[in-house]
């Protein structure tokens, strides 16, 4: 076994770097302006966790996957080393099904579509090789051209929809916020309305017109 060199070791610790002030800036700009993180008590601050988890699991994750698995190449034996390399794929793709879940639950919760937007197409894509490289990490690979080609693509789709998503990554608290408070502005006026049709019987008037309000619906 051969050390890697210092070159090497360099462009990995450039690499690594890197990703890690992506993430702690992602998570600097979600914690001070988008209001941080929540679960159930608030559904625009639980959507925050989809674009974190995406981009550290997808792209950081994955990405690290890959360049320890050349970087320690000759250094570790070669079954340590696939096992590593699977461990970190898994939980990348576990991040990122946990990831995908919140935002389906928070738009599922207010009955809109999904899965129409070239962003949502990608990242289904995106996890969905994951998955595939993981399974036939334990199965005879016909090609390692192949396993590198199919590695690339899911690096790159996965790339693509985590930047065409942050584009738009304040719009799923925007929406969340105006979502709630359309029902909170339609319970208190269908509150006031069924007041208003109780008087009006009594008092022989014609029944007022009920207001009923839809709420926005954005592709995720």
């Amino acid at each position: 076994m051969t050390a890697p060199s210092k070159v090497v070791l360099k462009h990995y610790a450039r690499v690594t770097v890197f990703g890690l002030l992506a993430c702690s800036k992602l998570l600097f700009w979600i914690y001070f302006y988008q209001g941080g993180f929540a679960w159930n008590s608030n559904l625009a601050l639980k959507a925050n966790w989809h674009p974190f988890l995406m981009t550290f699991g997808m792209v950081f994750l994955y990405s690290q996957a890959m360049v320890v698995f050349r970087t320690a190449h000759g250094v570790l034996d070669r079954k340590v080393l696939i096992a590593i390399h699977v461990g970190i794929h898994l939980v990348a793709f576990i991040i990122s099904v946990i990831g995908l879940s919140v935002i389906i639950d928070v738009f599922r919760q207010y009955g809109t579509s999904q899965f129409k937007s070239v962003h949502s197409i990608l990242g289904l894509f995106a996890i969905f090789l994951t998955g595939f490289l993981v399974v036939i990490q334990h199965q005879p690979i016909l090609s390692k051209y192949f396993h590198m080609v199919m590695a690339s693509l899911t690096l790159l789709a996965a790339s693509i929809a985590v930047t065409s998503g942050l584009a738009v990554a304040g719009n799923y608290s925007l929406y969340v916020y105006i979502a709630s408070r359309s029902a909170s502005i339609s319970s208190s006026s269908e509150w006031r309305n069924d007041r208003a049709h109780r008087e009006s019987i009594q008092s022989g008037e014609k029944e007022p017109a009920h207001f009923h309000s839809s709420f926005p619906d954005i592709d995720c």
